[in-house]
């Protein structure tokens, strides 16, 4: 993945390896307590975790619009010509992603544990 990403994203990263820091929240953290530099570095990390949650809850919209609502659609679509009845259609919590976990859910709590690593109050 590093391979892909711009030649300084890569070299905070391994700098970051090399500081035996593994989680940027725990450099913040350490740093925090650093006057006005580490009150910066804390809001411009608690501002990055507030833009990735916001990136969440459009991927949530998103994978609702169109997973979701397929699913439902394709559920509610009769399978035959004859008079059977349609099946119901599938609830937010019972539609699964590609590793065969409730999608709604599962993204929904991707959301909020992002959203936990904010070290603001």
């Amino acid at each position: 993945m590093e391979q892909y990403m711009p030649r300084h994203h890569r070299a905070f990263l391994q700098h970051l390896r090399a500081a035996n820091q593994t989680h940027v929240r725990a450099l913040v953290a350490s740093n925090a307590s650093s006057g006005s530099i580490g009150a910066n570095l804390q809001t411009a990390y608690d501002e990055a975790v507030m833009a990735l949650k916001r990136f969440r809850d459009g991927h949530i919209r998103i994978a609702t619009l169109y997973i979701v609502s397929q699913a439902r659609k394709n559920a509610r679509s009769p399978t035959s010509t004859d008079s059977e009845t349609k099946p119901s259609a599938p609830a937010l919590e019972e539609v699964r992603g590609t590793g065969g976990t409730s999608l709604v859910p599962f993204l929904k709590e991707c959301r909020d544990n992002t959203a936990k690593t904010a070290l603001g109050s």
